[in-house]
């Protein structure tokens, strides 16, 4: 039986407006998805400056290569801290490759650890991470190429202000961590706070496990938690577990973003995209976001898999050797079982080997303090160990460096870290830092055993002594107003000083619970305030003790004195102002002091002085 035309037409009718629909939706997503792509920094790669190693290239040409079935990807992750003193540019604290499978969509990720002896690609041996700060992304390339026979042409690079942006969009992080990594995490949250601009809450330690790398504890991360997770690398695992951390963190952000709703997906390209930096077009991306939700996170691992340390100006990796580990890799990323390296890598791996001084040099641990060394690019010919220095650092960053001529004979050491700053967040911070240091020689990473005999914050002597001078300056321009106010304006006077000792009074107070900052700076405020107040007071006496008065005309020469003072102090004021928003802290804490002060001047005078003067009349008054 045939089905109703009227029928029928309705059933047409509705498909072509679900179709419609469809369509309208569609092209609101690519408008948005277009717009949202313009935001992403798309440099114009330099092909000239990439090298591909002769071999690998033959090979793809001639369509043999296994490399061919696959798209590879460099990620860069850049710490703005981390600039290499002697090229003047950025290293590349994370560098991970990624190979994307082209017919199941199969992600694998490999971390290159920072620290790995290779070629540049000019020749020149030193740290991987030292590539980028070399020759930007160009020289990275080129430094994954010629070592690990990639062909690599496309990459990404992000700082630590964009993983913590899409963790915090997404959420957070649920994540699972053992003591050490507590400690290390709450330490480093203190600078990734200070280099993102965004809050945390510190995790309050757990009672100390006897085995304090043990995974047995479950918190929920914000972004720069998370953050400061990925960037552990003084446990037990040092940099191996640091990129472990990351592939983890990668792993589970992709997982909830393929969960997210496409209001919160747009949210996050709003946040992120101008924070990444990336080789490819917008076309390209467009193109390959349609299938992105059929990609997923198959294996993750680091590079080399085979290694030893040595100490070549600074503690270093080895792989042993580079052309062992570039056959592991390729069997890893590409499933090749049978993969022959090209000249360069084997010509490369014999380079290193003979720059550590051979195989039979080399150590299964790495060394947590290094004896004098330094950020430097060539570490070819120069081994050399200064015998009577000791440099501690922390992420390559030097913090202590101390001479000694005699053998340690008390079995003491004395960690000191931070400068003159005084509020109590950063002085924390410093704490963790060397509890944090405490913490990895606990770890086994050194043969010593700890006690910590003490925590404290020392205030520097040139902090003490302009605290020292700063009271009595205070105490004698107090002590000087009140002379100066009962002798000239005798009983007014007096009232006039006890006012005065009670706004100084309340002064202190406010800026103690206030927590505003009071550095030298501060204190220079608060002497401005103290004699502005003088000023203030001194003006409304001398007008008062011009004539007999009752309440009306206390009033009016209020109001008098008021117009002039305030007059007189509208550039102060707005100095003040401005000083309050200045981001940096010792020219922000004098002006909070003077904001303060400005402002206790304007309603303590109105409200106290006032009250304390008509009592005067009142009495005068009464006894006439």
């Amino acid at each position: 039986m045939a089905r109703p035309k009227s029928k029928t037409k309705k059933i047409l009718f509705a498909v072509e407006i679900i179709v419609l629909l469809l369509f309208i939706g569609g092209l609101y997503v690519y408008g948005q998805l277009n717009s949202k792509l313009d935001k992403i920094n798309q440099p114009v790669l330099d092909d000239s400056k990439i090298k591909v190693n002769q071999e690998v290239q033959d090979s793809i040409d001639s369509q043999e290569s296994t490399l061919t079935g696959y798209t590879t990807y460099a990620l860069f992750g850049i710490d703005h801290r981390d600039k290499n003193t002697a090229l003047g540019g950025e290293n590349s604290d994370t560098i991970i490759i990624a190979s994307v499978n082209n017919d199941t969509k199969d992600v694998k990720l490999v971390s290159v650890y920072r620290d790995t002896l290779l070629n540049l690609g000019n020749d020149t041996y030193s740290k991987a991470n030292a590539a980028y700060a070399y020759g930007e992304a160009e020289q990275a390339i080129t430094m994954l190429n010629t070592n690990l026979d990639l062909n690599i042409s496309e990459y990404a690079t992000v700082n630590f202000n964009a993983l913590t942006t899409i963790i915090d969009d997404l959420g957070g992080l649920d994540m699972d961590m053992s003591y050490a990594e507590i400690v290390h995490m709450n330490n480093y949250c203190v600078e990734t706070s200070e280099e993102t601009g965004k809050d945390y809450t510190p995790i309050e330690l757990p009672d100390r496990p006897d085995d304090i790398e043990a995974v047995q504890y479950h918190y929920h991360l914000n972004g720069v938690q998370a953050t400061s997770y990925c960037r552990i690398r003084y446990t037990a695992s040092l940099d191996m577990g640091r990129t472990e951390r990351q592939r983890r963190v990668i792993q589970m952000i992709v997982s909830k973003a393929k969960s997210a709703g496409l209001g919160k997906i747009f949210k996050i390209m709003d946040d992120v995209f101008p924070m990444v930096t990336t080789s490819m077009t917008k076309d390209e991306i467009l193109q390959l976001l349609p299938t992105l939700i059929g990609y997923s996170v198959d294996d993750t691992t680091g590079f080399p898999s085979s290694f030893k340390f040595a100490n070549v100006k600074g503690s270093i990796i080895v792989p042993t050797t580079l052309e062992t580990n570039v056959i592991e890799l390729h069997k890893f990323l590409y499933g090749d079982e049978a993969y022959t390296p090209s000249a360069t890598v084997k010509a490369n791996s014999e380079k290193i080997l003979e720059i550590v001084g051979g195989e039979s040099s080399l150590d299964d641990k790495q060394a947590t303090v290094e004896e004098n060394t330094t950020n430097d690019t060539n570490t070819e010919n120069d081994t050399e160990k200064t015998k009577k220095e000791i440099t501690m650092k922390i992420d390559d960053e030097t913090i202590m460096t101390t001479d000694f001529e005699e053998p340690l004979k008390t079995g003491k050491l004395q960690l000191s870290v931070g400068n003159n700053a005084t509020d109590e967040k950063t002085l924390n911070g410093y704490i963790g830092q060397a509890s944090s240091m405490a913490t990895v020689l606990d770890a086994g990473n050194m043969p010593i055993k700890y006690t910590i005999d003490e925590n404290k914050y020392i205030l520097s002597d040139i902090t003490k002594n302009n605290i020292n001078t700063a009271f009595y300056v205070i105490a004698g321009i107090v002590a000087i107003s009140l002379i100066v106010l009962i002798v000239r304006y005798k009983t007014q006077g007096l009232l006039g000083a006890i006012s005065y000792i009670g706004l100084a009074s309340l002064l202190s107070i406010i800026l103690r619970y206030t927590n505003v900052v009071i550095s030298i700076e501060g204190i220079i405020g608060i002497i401005l305030v103290l004699i502005l107040n003088y000023i203030f007071v001194n003006k409304l006496l001398a007008k008062l003790n011009k004539k007999q008065l009752d309440n009306e005309m206390i009033n009016q020469n209020l109001k008098e004195t008021y117009k002039e003072f305030f007059m007189q102090i509208i550039p102060i004021c707005i100095a003040t102002i401005t000083f309050c928003f200045i981001n940096y802290e010792p020219i922000s804490s004098f002006g909070m002091v003077m904001f303060w002060g400005i402002v206790l001047i304007a309603i303590y005078n109105i409200v106290i002085t006032n009250l304390l003067m008509k009592c005067k009349t009142k009495e005068t008054n009464s006894k006439n």
